[in-house]
């Protein structure tokens, strides 16, 4: 604070000539360097009432920090959704006010609602809170109904729970179509039904509370059924479907490795069937044309023996010849110049060899010959030998 003296000068009545300085006024000017503030917070006087529909925002609370130097720092703490004011107002003495106003839509969510307002002065933190009262009109529930209402059930009721600021001060109870039934009994918020359930309680029952703000109803539809049932408990459904779901993946694994191993063994048995099919190759370089019932020149059936033991007195013309023949074809055993058999002639037929592919396909076939004889006699190699069924087969076959 600086304090400042002021001098003016005075004439004497004695001495019309003469001045005198004589202290006429002192001034005190004080300058403030610092100056803590004062702090408060105010809820609004008026009261915060919701209205359906309205999106006006009122103010809730003021907070204040008066006379301080330097100004203080205002803020909120809070969790509603509101919007905040500033205003700084300088003092003649240096001084500075700052005031913050907080501004919402009131509505039910809002209700019993905590607010506080923060103040920074240099080091110091100044907190002050409150909770917000807003009045609405009644939100109307009805509970009592559990789906399960069934003829003969004893000692069912109905209760009209209500959410309102200020509390209801009156409950009134009826039925969309017609009057409560008889045994129905009408106490505060409760409705309640003497005796046995019967299907007259059946209907839309709605339950009114009015307050001060306001009123409004809720509404519930019974059914009555003849016979009771067991409703699912959600708990118990829960942990049901979270014990099958383990299940599930441990049947989802073995079920495939139950398939894997299914293919597994189908492919080995195919394969293996494929094996044995073409056992016995030998690897030629050609392919010859056969019967289609042998292979390497091997008979698909064993040829019979070439002599057979038949009595005596057997018809000499019933006998086979050579190679399977009978006596109704004469076959003549060929000689050497000196006289000696040199066995059983063959018809030229049967030494027809098979011959490859190459060679079959460079011939014609004629309209008179099979497949396996399609070939001129002088047209067979040299490595192919004759076998007893009629099939011919290379030298390294017949050796091995």
């Amino acid at each position: 604070m600086l304090i400042q003296w002021i001098m003016a000068p005075r004439r004497t009545g004695s001495c019309p000539n003469c001045c005198l300085w004589w202290p006429l006024t002192i001034s005190l000017v004080a300058t403030v360097f610092q100056a803590k503030p004062i702090n408060l917070m105010e809820g609004t006087p008026n009261q915060l009432i919701e209205v359906p529909g309205s999106n006006k925002k009122v103010v809730v609370a003021t907070c204040i920090s008066a006379n301080g130097k330097p100004p203080s720092s205002l803020s909120w703490e809070t969790k509603l959704k509101g919007t905040t004011e500033f205003q700084e107002i300088k003092n003649d003495n240096g001084t500075v006010t700052v005031i913050s106003r907080y501004l919402l839509v009131p509505n039910r969510e809002d209700h019993r609602q905590p607010l506080t307002c923060v103040i920074n002065y240099q080091a110091e933190r100044y907190t002050q809170s409150m909770v917000l009262s807003i009045q609405y009109e009644p939100y109307v529930t009805i509970d009592g109904f559990d789906g399960n209402w069934y003829v003969k059930r004893p000692e069912v009721k109905l209760t009209c729970t209500v959410d309102a600021n200020p509390p209801p001060s009156l409950y009134q109870w009826r039925m969309v179509n017609g009057s409560l039934p008889e045994n129905a009994v009408v106490s505060n918020n409760t409705l309640h039904f003497r005796g046995e359930v019967t299907y007259s309680f059946s209907g839309t029952y709605i339950c009114e509370a009015k307050n001060a703000i306001g009123s409004r109803t809720g509404q519930v539809e019974v059914n009555v059924t003849e016979f009771p049932f067991t409703p699912t408990t959600p708990g118990r459904r829960d942990r049901s479907d979270s014990s099958t779901f383990p299940t599930a993946i441990v049947g989802g694994a073995v079920g495939g490795v139950v398939l894997v191993v299914a293919v597994s063994v189908l492919l080995f048995v195919v394969l293996r069937k494929r094996h044995q099919t073409f056992k016995g190759d030998y690897n030629t370089k050609k392919h010859v044309y056969g019967n289609g019932y042998s292979k390497a020149g091997v008979a698909q059936h064993p040829p019979m023996a070439q002599s057979l033991q038949y009595p005596e007195d057997s018809d000499d013309e019933k006998k086979p010849g050579p190679m399977g023949s009978s006596s109704y074809e004469e076959e003549d055993d060929e000689e050497n110049l000196d006289g000696h058999k040199l066995g059983p002639k063959y018809d030229d037929e049967s030494k027809r060899p098979y011959f490859t592919v190459e060679e079959g396909e460079r011939r014609c076939y004629s309209e008179d010959r099979t497949l396996g004889f399609q070939y001129e006699p002088e047209d067979l190699p040299d490595s192919m030998v004759p076998q007893n069924d009629g099939s011919f087969i290379s030298k390294k076959e017949w050796y091995v």
